[in-house]
């Protein structure tokens, strides 16, 4: 998962994929509403070893586990 995550971070860094304001907003918005997402984002971190801080990185874990939240 971890692996996944750095492509489609990368991807995005170097603008392979266009960034999409409108996921950024949604992973703020799950993580102020949706419980089971803010678990999944907490346990995530904990493997990853650093907070999701960026603009970047939220995309990134937005695209990564779309198909669980849409």
């Amino acid at each position: 998962m971890i692996d996944k995550f750095n492509k489609i971070y990368d991807d995005i860094y170097e603008g392979i994929i266009e960034v999409n304001m409108e996921l950024v907003d949604k992973f703020d918005e799950l993580l102020h509403s949706n419980k089971e997402f803010k678990d999944k984002v907490r346990e995530f971190v904990k493997c990853r070893g650093d907070f999701l801080s960026s603009d970047i990185e939220c995309q990134a874990y937005m695209m990564l586990i779309e198909k669980d939240f849409n």
